[in-house]
């Protein structure tokens, strides 16, 4: 799967559960490459033109999508995104 890919399946999950990627209003920052999967952080619209603290989202993991094709699932905020990846799952799935 290429970045590209991944960031349309991203888009289309983000999408389909929060109406404000459909309006814009929320968007993907960043993306990480890993062996086995592309991690992408979202953040507010606003907080991305302003850098203001007080407009970002709070407590949201990053999406992965593994690179084989597997279902997307997100992080848990708490830990790190590479060490969660390694494992395959949120450090919340135990």
């Amino acid at each position: 799967m290429t970045q590209d890919d991944a960031r349309r399946v991203a888009m289309a999950l983000l999408s389909q559960q929060s109406r404000e990627f459909e309006t814009g209003e929320w968007v993907l920052a960043n993306v990480e490459e890993y062996d086995t999967a592309w991690a992408f952080t979202y953040n507010s619209r606003r907080f991305i033109e302003t850098g203001e603290v007080r407009d970002a989202l709070a407590g949201n993991g990053a999406l992965v999508v593994p690179k084989s094709g597997a279902d997307p699932w997100f992080t848990w905020s708490g830990a790190d995104t590479a060490s969660q990846v390694a494992m395959g799952h949120s450090a919340l799935d135990r």
